[in-house]
């Protein structure tokens, strides 16, 4: 086989509509100039920059060189993504250079010919789900950026505000992991007792959906949703359930996704025991305790959830795409189901309205005048470059970034998928990718296709013996966090003591040397401690950041004033992790506690 056929089979398999598109351009048999493979060499400081990255992104193949180098240099737990805008150039590079073995690592993934905000934005929250980077390196290819200067500017600065998006993604996570893994803890009965959201993937091929979000055109056409009932699975966001129920229309499937207490307030005091609950493990867990019917529940982007599943089974990875529309979204062609109908997907905002009739945000926004957490957010976001646009009938309604990405992550969605979809919204924005129709065309054309369309039962699972083998797991990680808070406070303790020993006027010999190897030493015990850096990733990467942000500080600096900086970055890297670690036992700490009813023993 050749270069190009081996690289073509390994495409194949891990992205077969990009391995066709590149069989309809064929194998380029010309031999490139000596100096195109120059063009491509790594700066030498790249293994450095590689091995303290978790993201690498290359921009243009070139001849594929620069791709194989970055990813033989990098580590296998640092992602790769490469953007190249020429399916031809794309074409050239396999037929020239084998990369086999790149193509056909799930760790790298490859954008070719999709606009910036698809092969950046898209492509990102694929690979992490939630984005947490502030910075990392980006690899040009020269050649490839002077053919296509315009395109490869917009991907930098998509780049860049990912970077922007990944600090507030930290801070959001900062305020909501504790209650994110308050909320699981909770929820690890319910959780051991359900089947996997993935149970869904692939049951419903071909039986129509129709997915119900809250938008405000959701008042114009619900009344006919009843047409469906028992002819479709019937898929509602949690906003929009006390919408459907006040006109006698009870969901098949509701997805419930979010850990805020006002989350609650959409479901609470319903019973629904023919509804099958899509739930995240960080749910707020009233929605869990208050479910009269049965509950799934999918993966999290959560490091510490990620290792219970190595006990419990893997729960299925539902995509988050910006809203809970955009994952029950993903979960409908998972599952099979075509065609997918939009309602109440109205993806902006009109006049005096954000939500449609009888939700809990225009209950409360009508009933009393207050101001909610929707309105609150609903002003963000129009400080935040608000436009005025038309929508799918032409009337005047408002788009916010937010809202313009959300519908951009659809129309990417949509080409991923074999499910067709039909935008039966009526009033919202158009939805590339979606046939338009009224609710009235979508219920002649699909309702009587099917019948007698309905969920089934889901068994009750005998959880004793994942109790007791994850139970014994939340052990082992307790005792390594209890060890980790204890060296933290010694750390904590050596900082003071070099602190006032520097700051003490009567003691004459500054020399902190062996205060400072301790405190590298504490350092290193920590981060050899692969347990607790992996479970508990993004508060320790937050935390070595810290300790980056101080030292940029100490350039050029000298003498105390550098031994100052220095103590005040170890202060900071001890400090949170000693907060991380007493988090992480209280959590696995609650969690023990909390199995002890579902183990083999106490069962009896």
């Amino acid at each position: 086989m050749t270069v190009f056929d081996n690289n073509l089979s390994a495409l194949s398999l891990r992205a077969p509509d990009l391995a066709q598109r590149v069989m309809a351009v064929g194998r380029f048999d010309k031999p490139m100039a000596p100096d195109a493979y120059a063009e491509e060499a790594l700066p030498d400081s790249a293994g450095d920059i590689l091995a303290s990255s978790r993201l690498a992104v290359l921009l243009g193949i070139g001849v594929g060189v620069m791709l194989r180098n970055v990813y033989s240099m990098s580590d296998e737990d640092v992602s790769i993504l490469l953007i190249e805008l020429d399916i031809n150039d794309f074409a050239k590079a396999i037929s020239l250079t084998d990369l086999a073995g790149v193509i056909a690592d799930e760790r790298v993934t490859i954008s070719v010919g999709e606009e910036a905000q698809e092969a950046v934005t898209m492509r990102l929250e694929l690979i992490f789900g939630v984005f947490p980077l502030t910075d990392f390196p980006v690899f040009a290819n020269r050649l490839s950026l002077q053919k296509k200067r315009v395109y490869y500017s917009s991907v930098a600065d998509r780049l860049e505000h990912m970077k922007k998006i990944g600090a507030q993604n930290i801070v959001t996570v900062k305020e909501m992991e504790p209650v994110w893994r308050r909320n699981f803890v909770s929820n690890l009965p319910a959780i051991l007792g359900s089947a996997p959201v993935s149970s869904l993937f692939g049951k419903y091929k071909n039986i129509p959906a129709v997915l119900v979000a809250a938008g405000p055109s959701l008042d114009r056409n619900a009344h006919l949703l009843s047409a469906f009932k028992g002819r479709s699975l019937i898929m509602a966001v949690d906003t929009s359930v006390r919408a459907l129920l006040s006109l006698g229309i009870t969901p098949d499937i509701v997805a419930s996704l979010d850990a805020k207490p006002e989350n609650f307030l959409h479901l609470a005091g319903l019973s629904m025991p023919d509804t099958l609950m899509v739930c995240n493990p960080m749910v707020n867990s009233g929605i869990v305790r208050e479910s009269a019917g049965p509950v799934v529940f999918t993966g999290a982007y959560d490091s510490l959830f990620d290792w219970i599943e190595e006990s419990i089974g893997e729960r299925g990875e539902i995509l988050l795409g910006g809203s809970v529309a955009a994952s029950a979204f993903d979960l409908a062609c998972k599952m099979g189901c075509s065609p997918i109908i939009f309602m109440g997907q109205d993806l902006c905002y009109h006049p005096g309205r954000s939500h449609a009739s009888l939700t809990f945000y225009e209950d409360l926004r009508s009933g009393q005048g207050e101001e909610c957490v929707e309105d609150r957010e609903l002003e963000k976001d129009f400080t935040e470059d608000a436009l005025e646009s038309v929508n799918i009938t032409g009337a005047k309604v408002t788009v916010t970034p937010k809202l313009s990405n959300l519908k951009r992550w659809f129309e990417f969605m949509i080409t991923k998928t074999d499910s067709s979809v039909i935008n039966s919204t009526e009033g919202g924005m158009l939805i590339e990718g979606a046939e338009n129709l009224s609710m009235t065309e979508s219920v002649a054309r699909f309702a009587a296709t099917c019948e007698d369309v309905r969920i089934g039962a889901f068994a009750a699972h005998d959880v004793g013996e994942k109790a007791e083998r994850l139970s014994e797991k939340l052990k082992v990680a307790l005792k390594e966090g209890r060890f980790i808070k204890s060296v933290c406070a010694r750390a904590i303790s050596t900082v003071k003591s070099a602190a006032d020993k520097l700051l003490d006027p009567a003691i004459h010999d500054k020399n902190l040397g062996e205060e400072l190897k301790n405190l590298a030493n504490f350092s290193h015990q920590i981060l050899d401690k692969k347990l607790f850096v992996d479970t508990n990733r993004f508060a320790v990467d937050i935390a070595l950041d810290s300790v980056k942000a101080t030292q940029v500080m100490s350039k050029g600096k000298k003498g105390n004033e550098a031994l100052v900086i220095a103590l005040e970055s170890y202060r900071l890297l001890f400090t949170n992790l000693y907060d991380t670690a007493a988090r992480y036992e209280r959590n696995l700490n609650d969690s023990i506690k909390i199995l002890r009813p579902m183990l083999r023993g106490a069962q009896g």
